[in-house]
């Protein structure tokens, strides 16, 4: 058997586009299109949630209730879903994507209770599942420089969750009824990334027909796995951070921090996703080779949040979101570089599925135990807990990954990751 030698994560080119193939080149840009899209949408109720809790009458265990429910779909649909795309193509599994993205919308804009949002930020989850390993994939795919291809795909996912912020917090604070008229705009913008998605070529040559089974979650083999699950649960405390942001943050800022205006709840939690965004993109490719950068600029923002919201101050919050943003940004993309590294090409949203459990598993017990807590001990108290959670999190992601440089897997080694 042959070895290859460790290769540091800045070794990696960044090579262009595939100059050979220009309808590569578009598909990409269409892929990228459709998942940007289908994580906006995922985004959209999060300034609504104020808007929504009077109306039809629920506090803030209610509302992560309902934002855990879009977690379910997102576990269930990688569970479920998230190898599909390997056996029957990224095109047709992306457009059942679109399909159940298109059913979620109907229902927020329709809903006149409590078990209509539910089930429509369950069937939101489950369409961001099916495009977050789907297309993520098809990037990877296209692209033929890696470091590039998850710079692209965490640019996808992150600037579609902040720009969905800042557009609802805008419907929510200027347009009437709003909603309902955000969902159905919505609703015309995925009917234009529907046809967008014709013009993306197949990356998957042996297909089969698309069929749902169950699948035990795969793991890296060999030298990649203490590597792979190490950068896992990095990102699954990063995402315990983007839930308190992505449900109950808007409530915060209304109730600690007298902000009333929804289009600057919406700005400020798009922040934490912009800050994260420009974090994965300028970020050197040296901060790239250790695990240790991003977590210590994401627990770092944690300590400034807690300083902001006990002192109640909205300077203090902003600068919060900033650091903690930009260690979302610094971890997640570190941890597509790993998923990819170790990922068997012919099965790579098998892998990518599991980064992206273990991920959203990382929102549901933060979230929850905030809501809970927030009802019984009161803001604060949750707060503390929720940071000792996503700390306790990120610091045994560093234990299992240590801050070598990442391995690169042999061809054995690939294979046997699934």
């Amino acid at each position: 058997m042959t070895k290859v030698a460790a290769v540091p994560i800045e070794s990696i080119s960044v090579d262009a586009l595939p100059s050979s193939s220009g309808r590569s080149r578009a598909g990409a840009v269409g892929a990228v299109a459709v998942f940007a899209v289908i994580m906006l949408g995922g985004a959209l109720p999060i300034p609504l949630y104020t808007v929504w809790a009077p109306l039809l009458r629920f506090g803030p265990l209610t509302t992560t209730v309902i934002f855990v429910a879009y977690v379910v779909g997102v576990v269930a649909s990688l569970v479920l879903l998230g190898p599909v795309s390997d056996r029957s193509g990224r095109r047709p599994v992306l457009g059942i994507a679109i399909g159940v993205a298109a059913l979620s919308t109907v229902l927020f804009a329709v809903a006149t209770d409590v078990p209509l949002l539910l089930a429509g930020r369950l069937l939101s989850g489950v369409a961001t599942g099916i495009a977050t390993s789907t297309a993520t994939a098809a990037i990877g795919e296209l692209l033929v420089s890696k470091r590039l291809a998850s710079a692209v795909s965490t640019a996808s996912n992150l600037g579609g969750i902040g720009l969905g912020t800042i557009i609802g917090g805008v419907f929510g604070q200027s347009v009437p009824d709003p909603t309902r008229s955000v969902f159905w705009v919505y609703l015309i913008a995925l009917g234009l990334v529907a046809v967008v998605l014709w013009r993306v070529p197949e990356t998957v040559t042996r297909r089969a027909p698309v069929s749902f089974s169950p699948r035990r979650p795969v793991l890296a083999a060999g030298v990649g796995r203490r590597s792979f699950i190490g950068a896992a649960l990095i990102v699954a405390a990063a995402f315990g951070v983007n839930g308190f942001f992505s449900s109950l943050a808007p409530t915060f800022l209304r109730d600690q921090l007298h902000v009333h205006n929804l289009t600057l709840s919406g700005l400020a939690v798009g922040l934490l996703f912009a800050a994260a965004l420009a974090a994965q993109l300028l970020a050197p490719a040296a901060v790239l080779r250790s695990p240790v950068p991003g977590a210590a600029v994401l627990l770092g923002g944690v300590i400034v949040l807690l300083a902001g919201l006990r002192s109640a101050s909205l300077a203090a919050f902003l600068a919060a979101t900033i650091i903690a943003g930009a260690g979302v940004g610094l971890t997640f993309r570190r941890g597509l570089v790993v998923t990819d590294r170790f990922a068997d090409p012919d099965h790579r949203a098998d892998l990518g599925a599991t980064y992206f459990l273990i991920a959203y598993l990382g929102l549901i017990a933060p979230t929850l135990t905030l809501g809970a807590l927030d009802q019984v001990a009161g803001q604060t108290v949750s707060t503390l807990i929720l940071a000792a959670i996503v700390s306790a999190t990120a610091i045994t992601g560093l234990v299992l990954t240590g801050v070598r440089p990442v391995p690169t897997p042999t061809t054995e080694e690939q294979g046997a990751a699934r």
